[in-house]
């Protein structure tokens, strides 16, 4: 949850890093952007400040809510604020929900068509969420579980590291990271987070 702006940075930061390889743009890419915006990053930048001023309680809340609720109709998004950790990676425009009053761990993939119903789910680092992919009641999943397409997730998966697949979704196999598995270039850029991390020293 963001309640300083130092922690406001550094997300911002997390979340550029991830989606576009750096922590944020040159002044000739910020001028670029102006005629030709990143739909998705600015969705990440109104919804982290949506959340920061919500949490300290300032009247800019309701600017930054009426920003990201119109970013959300454009892209075909309807996440709540506070529920996505840092450096989440949203590869494409398209129907993604994630609904209030979960908790998803840092460096989670959200794709096209998936549905993380509102409740009290608790979701650990690094949760791959393929295509199609629906997690429904209030459940415990583990660090970097990656859900195959159309899978849908309604029991604890209360491990770590493996792939699960089906409907209802049970384990399939042991596996890696997401951003170690699919290239280094990704294990790169969480890496370079960390760092960021340490330097800023949020815990």
């Amino acid at each position: 949850m963001i309640t300083s702006k130092r922690e406001l940075k550094f997300y911002l930061m997390a979340d550029s890093m991830m989606n576009i390889g750096k922590f944020e743009y040159s002044f000739i890419e910020r001028i670029k952007r102006i005629i030709v915006p990143n739909d998705i990053l600015n969705f990440m930048k109104s919804l982290r400040y949506y959340e920061y001023y919500t949490n300290v309680g300032s009247i800019k809340r309701f600017y930054w809510k009426l920003k990201n609720k119109r970013i959300q109709l454009k892209l075909g998004f309807s996440i709540a604020p506070n529920v996505l950790g840092y450096g989440v990676v949203i590869p494409h425009w398209g129907t993604s929900v994630v609904g209030y009053g979960n908790h998803i761990g840092n460096y989670s993939v959200l794709h096209t068509s998936t549905c993380i119903t509102a409740g009290k789910k608790e979701i650990g680092d690094a949760f791959y969420c393929s295509a199609g992919t629906k997690v429904i009641n209030d459940i415990v999943i583990g660090k970097n579980v990656s859900a195959s397409v159309n899978s849908v997730v309604n029991k604890n998966i209360e491990v770590d590291n493996v792939l699960i697949v089906g409907s209802p979704a049970t384990i399939k196999k042991q596996t890696e990271p997401w951003y170690v598995r699919d290239g280094k270039e990704y294990l790169e850029k969480v890496e370079n987070c960390e760092k960021l991390k340490e330097k800023f020293g949020i815990l």
